[in-house]
């Protein structure tokens, strides 16, 4: 093989073995063991081939660490790209708005779980909402709140777990 396919397969096998990793761990973050294990398991094999391509040859031809840091680079990006796509899970959406009532119903109308609490702040009544939604919904959702209330301030955070608990 000449050194530009053995560059470019060092290269390519590189960015598949940072997303398998990047994967996995959102996989474990997210308490998927099996789908971890499997990713992790694509990691390692990838990972082996790549390094093994490098380490074997890296005496002789040490240009091969390019593509290998390049592609390991080329990786993360691409990784958190398909996790972004993928978008699993829900997400908790916290909104700060005085205008509660607006935004709560037009979230509800969307199909939105949403809890609602009154308070004040420093400059009087406010409302804090708790919206549960799907990860890839949470863009448009708080686009409809800005369109609601531009003054609105909205924080997001990934559900690990989400469980209706109801006594029997």
């Amino acid at each position: 093989m000449d050194l530009l396919s053995v560059g470019l397969l060092i290269f390519f096998a590189r960015i598949a073995d940072v997303v398998f990793g990047t994967l996995k761990t959102i996989a474990v973050v997210k308490g998927w063991h099996y789908r971890a294990s499997l990713f992790g398991f694509g990691e390692v094999v990838v990972w082996l081939l790549a390094s093994a391509a490098v380490l074997t040859n890296i005496s002789t031809i040490p240009l091969l660490g390019v593509p290998y840091c390049l592609g390991y680079v080329s990786g993360i990006w691409v990784g958190i790209r398909i996790e972004q796509y993928i978008a699993s899970g829900d997400s908790v959406i916290r909104v700060l708005t005085v205008k509660g009532d607006q935004v709560t119903q037009a979230m509800r109308t969307e199909g939105c779980l949403v809890s609602c609490f009154e308070g004040k702040n420093r400059k009087g009544s406010i409302s804090l909402l708790y919206i549960d939604t799907k990860r890839k919904d949470s863009d448009s959702i708080i686009q409809e709140v800005e369109n609601i209330d531009g003054n609105a301030f909205c924080t997001v955070d990934d559900v690990r777990l989400a469980k209706q608990c109801q006594k029997t």
